[in-house]
């Protein structure tokens, strides 16, 4: 665009005889500064380096800039995939740990390829990689259930409908990942996928974690978290009604506040 805009400067107001001229001089000025600015827009989106590997293990600089590590002789495999619940689209590493947890997805970026960290990985580390598991259409679930589920991120709200027999069975499910162990540093929560089926059909996860994290079809959060959404999801039947509009709050760790809305046939 800007070579376009000058060019049209340089037609309108240079001389016939010295337009040529002007253009080859001006033509790799514009293509530097268009390359500098595309550097830069990657490198912003890349953000800091703060993820490493050596002999130890897994290193990475956590929100409050300390240090965690994953030990290298807790790490028993390793997949790299195009993951889901990454920034970007990229192939990325996760870590398969010894206590059937696996580490949060961690980007690729040169000149960490997808190649050099599966040759390192599998000849220095020795570690068996696992293949086949990101990147399918259809996610495995725990439990089909008859209910309405929608989530406004935007709004900080969330929309469930179904019958109080439907939202029992789902409280049971919330109530058994609060039984669940909670993962250590570095490493995806465990948890129970739900297919919400009434409507558009949508996968809620839910996960035994540290930490009130609540996003597009995720519900994550320690114990007494859990238990009182179970219990939020249990309504006593009142004689005479058939349906049932109710709705509460939940705070999160990042000071975020959403409202419930159940839409309950009773």
């Amino acid at each position: 665009m800007a070579t376009v805009v000058c060019a049209l400067i340089l037609l309108m107001a240079m001389p016939p005889e010295s337009f040529f001229t002007s253009l080859l001089i001006m033509l790799p000025i514009v293509a530097s500064l268009a390359y500098w600015k595309w550097r830069r827009y990657n490198r912003s989106l890349e953000g800091a380096e703060n993820v490493w590997l050596d002999d130890d293990g897994l290193h990475w600089l956590d929100g409050a800039g300390q240090r965690q590590t994953l030990a290298r002789e807790g790490v028993v495999g390793f997949r790299i995939a195009t993951e889901a619940d990454t920034l970007r689209q990229v192939p990325s590493l996760t870590l398969l740990l010894n206590s059937e947890f696996e580490s949060q997805p961690f980007e690729l970026h040169a000149p960490a390829d997808a190649e050099s960290m599966r040759e390192l990985l599998s000849q220095q580390w020795q570690l068996r990689e696992e293949t086949g598991r990101a990147g399918d259409d259809q996610l495995p679930y725990d439990r089909a259930l008859e209910c309405y589920s929608e989530c406004h991120a935007e709004n900080f709200e969330w929309h469930f409908a179904g019958s109080s027999v439907a939202l029992a069975e789902l409280a049971a499910i919330i109530e058994q990942c609060r039984d669940l162990p909670l993962p250590p540093v570095g490493a995806k929560p465990r948890g129970r996928i739900v297919l919400a089926r009434r409507g558009v059909p949508s996968y809620l996860h839910l996960e035994h974690a540290q930490l009130v994290r609540i996003d597009i079809n995720l519900l994550s959060g320690p114990a007494d978290f859990l238990t009182e959404l179970a219990r939020s999801f249990r309504l006593p039947r009142t004689a005479h009604e058939s349906k049932r509009d109710l709705h509460f709050e939940f705070r999160t760790a990042r000071g975020e506040t959403w409202t419930f809305h159940l839409h309950v046939e009773l």
